[in-house]
């Protein structure tokens, strides 16, 4: 494989921009506080999963849970694995395209993503990727949290990745939304239902399950989604969930 890269589980994560950035323990160059001092084996051990890849879109590392949904044996096995090598051909053209994107504008993105493997297991997938930055702050990949919708819970997932001080709305360089504050007269109006949706939606609930929890129909329920994402003026999950992850920031100052 080429464009190998030396990455130790100890090795400390740093913000940088709207990327990441790693450090050696020892090193003098980290300014951050003491409870943001996470360290890749940190973010390897939760729960939803999480990869480094290089500017080939090839892993360098990733956990247990990553290795599994790819359905690849192991993740010593998964190193140098891209997406060519386990999901049909157009999932991984997408998921190439969007790596390489990111490296170019060199942006934080929130994305929606059917990963389809080759036996033709498929999921529903909440991204987030980063651009990856080396000592030299030159970008040598892409850092990426993944949720699965429907197996997760993305309430949690989301406050884990700004526990972990991988998401923070108001630190500039975040992927932002002018999404209207709660004083603000211009907020759309949602109705009960649509509020009932947006939230067990925000929870990470698919289409089918609010429907059951809510008692009507799939169709009604992805009829109020589709309400709430014209009202926020977004056309995807991962648009209204961004915004909305917003807003409740803001309920909660």
């Amino acid at each position: 494989m080429k464009n190998n890269i030396a990455i130790s589980n100890e090795f400390l994560i740093q913000r940088i921009g709207q990327g990441i950035k790693l450090i050696k323990p020892n090193s003098k160059e980290h300014h951050f506080k003491e409870q943001y001092r996470h360290t890749v084996a940190d973010f390897l051990e939760q729960p939803f999963n999480i990869w480094f890849s290089n500017t080939e879109c090839a892993f360098v590392t990733l956990n247990d849970g990553c290795a599994n949904i790819c359905g690849l044996e192991s993740v010593k096995a998964s190193v140098g694995k891209r997406p060519v090598d386990f999901m049909v051909q157009k999932q991984a053209v997408i998921a190439t395209n969007h790596d390489e994107q990111i490296m170019i504008k060199k942006k934080l993105e929130i994305t929606e993503f059917d990963l389809i493997r080759f036996d033709g297991s498929s999921h529903q997938c909440l991204l987030f990727k980063l651009p990856w930055y080396n000592d030299e702050n030159k970008i040598i990949g892409t850092f990426g949290c993944g949720s699965i919708i429907g197996k997760h819970n993305l309430a949690e997932f989301l406050s884990k990745l700004i526990s972990l001080d991988l998401l923070n709305i108001n630190e500039t360089g975040v992927t932002q939304t002018n999404f209207p504050s709660k004083n603000d007269y211009t907020f759309p109006y949602f109705s009960q239902r649509e509020s009932q949706c947006l939230h067990l939606t925000v929870r990470g609930k698919p289409a089918k399950q609010v429907a059951i929890e809510l008692g009507i129909s799939q169709r009604t329920v992805e009829e109020h989604l589709n309400n709430i994402k014209f009202k926020l003026g977004v056309f995807s999950k991962a648009e209204l969930i961004d915004k909305a992850l917003n807003y409740f920031y803001e309920l909660n100052q």
